[in-house]
């Protein structure tokens, strides 16, 4: 039954606005609930999902710290991958990529904000391993560059600063395999 899997989240949504005040609570919970959209998306008419969907992604850029908001928009972008991948949802993975970049930018502390873009541009990596992105003008070396030049200036003697080096490292050698394949 299509309305089962569709009743079933809202059922979720009602108790995380009603009964969830924690912002760590909340940002579980919306990765909890991504996680079981992701699962029964099949179970669910187009027009309700997207409901649901956008309902994921206001709540997520409301929660209470720019780190859980960007971890929440990036943690937000499986729903719009997989077998539901049309023009729209390409777009509406873009979009939520950038507002999730957009976040972390936002961030005073220069040790976050390497930390969460190094999260945003792992994930655009993926999508566009995964032909998500395919035909959008996303600038990922600019947002690799960006990144890079960010953590250069944080200290790799502590652990957000060895984080951060640890995570680009990876990102470096797919970004260099994707921009190879590119042509440049």
């Amino acid at each position: 039954d299509n309305s089962l899997g569709y009743d079933f989240v809202s059922n979720a949504f009602l108790i995380f606005e009603e009964h969830l005040v924690v912002s760590r609570d909340q940002f579980s919970a919306l990765l909890l609930i991504c996680g079981t959209l992701d699962r029964v998306r099949s179970s669910i008419h187009d027009q309700a999902f997207d409901a649901l969907v956008n309902r994921t992604t206001r709540h997520a850029s409301r929660l209470l710290t720019k780190a859980d908001q960007c971890l929440a928009l990036c943690g937000a972008t499986i729903l719009f991958r997989g077998e539901r991948t049309s023009a729209d949802n390409k777009s509406s993975l873009l979009a939520c990529l950038e507002r999730a970049r957009d976040v972390a930018e936002s961030c005073l502390s220069q040790a976050e904000r390497a930390l969460l873009l190094t999260d945003v541009l792992m994930r655009v990596l993926y999508y566009y391993e995964e032909k998500n992105l395919q035909g959008h003008d996303w600038d990922i070396a600019g947002l690799f560059g960006r990144v890079t030049s960010l953590s250069a200036n944080i200290m790799t003697d502590d652990s957000v600063g060895r984080l951060v080096a640890s995570r680009l490292a990876r990102a470096s050698g797919w970004f260099d395999t994707i921009v190879s394949r590119r042509g440049g």
